[in-house]
């Protein structure tokens, strides 16, 4: 039986939960216009962010545990290509363009290439330095980034560069349903590598899979995170009586 960090799969598994929870809201509200008094709002605005910032955080640490990056890599560019296709397709008011599962993609290449480099920083040193950069570069997508308490707006050029959406520069007219560029959100997922630096320095004892319903949806968050849209989709559709497409 194969040993599992099993906090972890709980961790993601309680994300996973979370963000199928988030997406029926906005299914609701955004697709079959339903109302629903605190989303939008700034409370379900920090609610995404905590769901994705565990996401990036997490898949981090778990970048230590693995020894497939390039294997991992290539299934996660498919599962990002069959999302932007999908929404291209059959749901294009709700098109991918580069969205969270895009970033994992890149951010995994980024680390096969960047990962002895960050090896030699010490792990400490690190979660402090890219966090820092993950707060000044958050708001680089409206247009400006946080240094020393004070912004600094960026070259206007940078947006008008239409194919620079992906690195989070996207232009005035550029939309999205789920965008996670790679700046900021490569900061905090280099975070989560140091936080997975520091475990297996401490070597913890991995323990047998366990199998709470939690630690289950947690393993197996990519397969739920394809599936999950469209079976709400659907249920909902069948549910409002409304055309699929």
């Amino acid at each position: 039986m194969k040993e599992r960090y099993n906090s972890i799969d709980f961790i993601r598994g309680f994300a996973i939960i979370n963000m199928v929870i988030y997406h029926l809201c906005y299914d609701l509200v955004y697709i079959f216009g339903e109302s629903i008094s605190w989303f939008p709002s700034k409370y379900s605005s920090i609610w995404q962010n905590l769901i994705a910032m565990t996401f990036i955080v997490t898949s981090g640490i778990s970048y230590n545990f693995g020894k497939k990056h390039s294997r991992k890599f290539t299934v996660l560019l498919i599962c990002a290509a069959i999302l932007s296709v999908f929404t291209v397709i059959f749901m294009k008011d709700q098109f991918i363009a580069f969205g969270i599962i895009h970033f994992f993609a890149f951010a995994t290449l980024i680390l096969l290439a960047i990962d002895p480099i960050l090896k030699k920083i010490n792990p400490f040193i690190g979660i402090v330095l890219f966090i820092l950069l993950f707060i000044a570069t958050k708001p680089i997508t409206s247009g400006y980034i946080n240094l020393f308490f004070t912004k600094y707006y960026l070259p206007e050029k940078l947006y008008n560069l239409k194919f620079l959406f992906w690195l989070g520069f996207p232009s005035s007219n550029f939309t999205s349903a789920d965008y996670f560029p790679i700046l900021p959100w490569i900061f905090l997922f280099i975070v989560g590598f140091y936080i997975g630096r520091l475990i297996v320095t401490k070597k913890p004892i991995m323990k047998k899979k366990r199998y709470n319903p939690i630690c289950i949806i947690g393993r197996h968050s990519l397969f739920i995170y394809m599936v999950h849209q469209p079976i709400i989709y659907l249920i909902l559709s069948y549910i409002y009586k409304t055309p699929l497409f």
